[in-house]
């Protein structure tokens, strides 16, 4: 059995354990007055996963840690909890974004419209951020550059660091289990997290629902609140995004040290009403009206609870708000 395999049987078995196998089953838990209990469990899980991961991180004497997974996956909580964990094992942690390696849009390899493909991974100065990346991981001091978004230029030397004894750099973005990023370095040096939410519940008419429309809910819930887009600009940029996620990550899943499902088996619940303030209107002929009204009819069938019973540093604040965290 694959890495996300296993991690689809495990969560399936926790729901089994909790007895829970639709969102029918949600909906009892809520009109029964235990969502609290269900809240507490999924979150006490997920801290157990953070603690665990630092722990292994810790004992392998990692340098750089990589985080990779597709859209609205968690993998920003997800960092941010590793490095309060990390922070706990007396480990420092310092952030390096991909995107500062972006090469220009004139040098980049072009999409299939003729525009630069930003979703490549060509498209990025790998080969400087690996020498950049073995100059850190062994002691040495890196000048590192900055991608200018708002001028669409790249600033070479912008960045002075070195890691400390008990520093390590947090790689957050797409191409982070590519096998030629960081390919300059010992596997004793790095370690690779694949985050994914997997769900395990099926709607109201027994039909399994796909984990990706938990991304899809999630994205659409902080698109609209977080980034102004409504509905069409995010489910217009969905496929193209999947299609990008089937290219750069899922092939490269299984080789992460450990795949992380960031899902929370009561969440659908929680997005029930911004769904259907994000989804209100759509019409019948709109391109992706059937991805739209899949979620709402799905939101419909749901009952609400009090979202103030989520914890504030619950990764579901990182798209419905009210986190404790900073993003």
């Amino acid at each position: 059995m694959g890495k996300v395999e296993d991690a689809k049987a495990k969560h399936r078995a926790l729901c089994v354990d909790l007895g829970i196998d639709s969102v029918t089953d949600i909906n009892r838990i809520i009109a029964n007055g235990n969502i609290g209990g269900l809240i507490d469990i999924c979150e006490a899980r997920h801290a157990r996963a953070f603690k665990s991961i630092a722990n292994q991180i810790h004992e392998k004497g990692s340098r750089a840690v990589f985080i990779a997974g597709p859209s609205a996956s968690g993998k920003t909580t997800t960092a941010y909890r590793l490095k309060s964990e990390l922070n706990a094992l007396g480990l420092n942690s310092i952030s390096v974004s991909l995107d500062d390696y972006y090469k220009l849009p004139e040098d980049m390899p072009k999409n299939a419209d003729g525009e630069p493909d930003f979703e490549a991974l060509e498209s990025i100065d790998y080969r400087r951020f690996n020498s950049d990346l073995a100059d850190l991981a062994y002691g040495r001091e890196a000048i590192m550059p900055r991608f200018d978004f708002k001028h669409g230029v790249r600033i070479p030397e912008a960045r002075r660091l070195k890691l400390g004894e008990n520093e390590l750099l947090i790689v957050e973005g797409i191409h982070g289990l590519n096998p030629k990023l960081a390919d300059n370095i010992g596997e004793n040096v790095k370690f690779r997290l694949y985050c994914t939410a997997l769900c395990g519940l099926s709607d109201k008419d027994g039909v399994r629902i796909p984990s990706h429309k938990l991304r899809m809910a999630r994205r659409l819930v902080r698109d609209y609140y977080f980034r102004s887009s409504d509905y069409k600009v995010t489910l217009d940029l969905w496929t193209n995004q999947e299609t990008s996620a089937e290219r750069n990550i899922y092939p490269y899943s299984e080789t992460a040290d450990v795949i992380f499902n960031s899902s929370l088996i009561y969440e659908f619940n929680v997005y029930r009403p911004h769904l259907l303030k994000v989804l209100d209107g759509v019409s019948d002929d709109y391109e992706f009206a059937g991805e739209a009204l899949y979620l709402r009819n799905l939101a419909l069938s749901l009952k609400p609870f009090g979202e103030a019973q989520v914890p504030e540093e619950s990764l579901v604040r990182e798209f419905i708000g009210g986190s404790s965290i900073e993003y």
